[in-house]
């Protein structure tokens, strides 16, 4: 069986992230969290589709575009 999920990456405070113009507020620590409980815990193991932030099951506000979700995914597919 396949599983696939997103995750929020964190608002690390880094030096990328100043650079981008995103001041960020989190250790690298804290922004490691989502990932790593997605990674190995339970909620990554059973569950398929989803967006997570904060260790939660979120509504990404980019899949409410159909349209825009196709030509990301077909776009995908030509590399695959």
């Amino acid at each position: 069986m396949r599983l696939v999920n997103a995750c929020h990456p964190g608002d690390v405070k880094s030096a990328l992230f100043s650079s981008l113009g995103f001041g960020g507020h989190q250790s690298p620590d804290e922004g490691a969290a989502t990932p790593v409980w997605l990674a190995i815990g339970s909620e990554g193991q059973n569950l398929s589709g989803s967006y997570f932030e904060n260790q939660r099951v979120q509504s990404c506000q980019f899949s409410a575009d159909r349209e825009a979700t196709e030509a990301l995914y077909q776009g995908c597919r030509e590399f695959a």
